[in-house]
Parts: C-alpha cells; sequence; structure tokens
C-alpha cells in the first residue's frame, strides 16, 4: 500500500495450439511507500505461471489466469486472474 510505487516486469508468452491461447510465464519485481522519501531498493519479487486467451470475436480483449508465487517476501502463492485490453 502507498502512494508511491515502482514495478518491473518481464513477460514471455508462447503459443499453445492455436494463437489465441498462449503459455505466459511472468517475473515481477517492486515495492510501494508512503511517502517518497521513504522509497529505498528493498523489493518483492514474484514468478507466475498462466495461461492468456485472446477471443477473435472481441476486439482487443484477453484474459489471463494463472498462479504466482513470491520469491522475496512472503510465502505461499495464490492464484490470480485479469481482463487484458481497453
Amino acid at each position: 500500500q502507498g502512494d508511491f510505487y515502482y514495478l518491473m516486469s518481464a513477460e514471455y508468452l508462447r503459443p499453445v495450439f492455436w494463437n489465441g491461447l498462449r503459455l505466459a510465464v511472468t517475473l515481477e519485481a517492486g515495492n510501494a511507500y508512503n511517502e517518497f522519501d521513504a522509497m529505498n531498493d528493498s523489493f518483492y519479487a514474484s514468478l507466475g505461471l498462466g495461461v492468456r486467451v485472446r477471443f477473435p470475436q472481441l476486439v482487443n480483449f484477453e484474459f489471463e489466469f494463472g498462479y504466482a508465487i513470491p520469491l522475496t517476501g512472503g510465502s505461499g502463492g495464490r492464484m490470480y486472474g485479469d481482463r487484458i485490453g481497453k
């Protein structure tokens, strides 16, 4: 939680069966702070493995779901899902 943050993300996508279904491997790192002066070099990182589905009938709409595990600053993994697009 906080008003100031940074986030770095790298994602690898690979088509599975057809181009509308893709495997997603994600590495993210970042942190949030209540005040700008409190920002430092500590961060949280996670690794995720998921599936991204693109529906050709719907323009600019994708859905991603998967599982992410913390690499630093946490314990236990979590399921995630998100709509991608405008």
